[in-house]
């Protein structure tokens, strides 16, 4: 049977990619409704039978994030999952539906997959426009209010949080101040691992040597809180712990202490480890009562402010700390064993032309 997806506005990003759909009869979800592509991430949506509560979704036998976004009955379940995971071909994939009775399901999707042209290997295009920033009522704290709509301009995002080996070469190369490589190790153990143990201003020279810049606030919950603004967590609303790296070990979290960027599956803009494994410093300064009185355009973040924020939670914190809305205040120079960072480049040059993504995933590659 093949299924065309319903009429319905998408993302600028996704316009541009039809699916093709096959579809097997199945118990658990009825019928896929669309398949998207953004990133590297793959996002699939379907209709679950009525009063039905799906317990796990597998693609090509991974266990993947879900998330309902309509009360049942007619609800409808979200997953995503890696490009990697499909190959970028076009073939078919399996999906692999189980609701809290123990019901399998399995639908075999045909897709057709080609990669976003305006993403690069390191770093995704997060679209300009407006989201929800700020805690919904009664589920943050003091400085997570009051929860207002904010306009941000289109940035990239690295994928991934700086390693070990990128912040090396970075010291090699420039000479800045080299950390305890024997204390990193004690937490990151390979260049695969998040770089941890530096301050705020190691972040941001790191970040300026190679033409990128550390994210605002604003920016880093952009990405973290998914294309509709309202995810709990990174994955989306399941408070599950087996998500990300957090504390304790257990499901699918073995690490005692710091987990290789990109160890768990990627949020569906494809960025990996926005919720857990280490904190990540961001550009602005921290006051409690900012959200009061900071612009609803691009918020820079408050002037003249003793601290520095960090979102994310890590692998030494539970996971209400991993919540997108989240803020931790921090000394520019705190310097922990659980606190790292990523950077983010502006979408448009100084003449408002659009960057290549190309050119912008190549920024990695070079120390000014």
């Amino acid at each position: 049977t093949l299924v065309t997806p319903p009429a319905r506005q998408a993302p600028q990003q996704l316009d541009h990619y039809p699916p093709v759909i096959e579809v097997a009869t199945a118990t658990v979800i009825e019928r896929v409704l669309t398949i998207e592509a953004m990133g590297e991430v793959v996002h699939f949506s379907g209709v679950v039978k009525d009063n039905v509560a799906v317990a796990s979704v597998e693609v090509d036998g991974l266990r993947v994030p879900t998330h309902v976004v309509q009360p049942s009955p007619h609800q409808t379940v979200e997953f995503s999952t890696d490009v990697d995971m499909v190959r970028r071909v076009r073939r078919d994939v399996l999906i692999r539906a189980t609701d809290t009775a123990g019901n399998v399901a399995t639908k075999t999707v045909l897709m057709d997959f080609q990669p976003d042209a305006r993403s690069s290997k390191a770093m995704v295009l997060i679209q300009g426009g407006r989201f929800w920033m700020g805690a919904p009522a009664g589920n943050g704290q003091d400085d997570e209010y009051p929860r207002r709509e904010v306009r941000l301009d289109a940035f990239y995002i690295d994928k991934r949080e700086v390693t070990v080996g990128q912040y090396r070469r970075f010291v090699e190369k420039t000479g800045h101040r080299a950390p305890d490589w024997k204390k990193v190790a004690k937490y990151s153990p390979t260049d695969q691992h998040p770089m941890v143990l530096v301050g705020w201003g190691d972040a941001a020279a790191y970040a300026e040597s190679i033409g990128k810049r550390l994210p605002t606030e604003a920016e880093w919950e952009r990405a973290a809180a998914g294309r509709r603004g309202d995810r709990a967590y990174p994955w989306g609303h399941d408070a599950g712990a087996e998500h990300a790296n957090l504390k304790g070990v257990g499901q699918a979290d073995r690490w005692r202490y710091c987990a290789p960027v990109g160890s768990f599956a990627p949020n569906e803009y494809g960025v990996y480890d926005l919720g857990g494994n280490v904190w990540e410093w961001c550009a602005d300064g921290y006051r409690s009562d900012y959200y009061s009185r900071s612009p609803n355009s691009n918020p820079p973040g408050p002037n003249n402010a003793r601290n520095r924020v960090a979102r994310g939670g890590s692998w030494d914190h539970r996971l209400r700390d991993l919540r997108v809305s989240n803020r931790q205040a921090l000394p520019p120079s705190s310097r922990y064993g659980d606190l790292g960072f990523r950077c983010v480049a502006d979408a448009l040059d100084e003449d408002g032309v659009p960057r290549d993504p190309v050119e912008v995933g190549a920024l990695e590659d070079r120390v000014r």
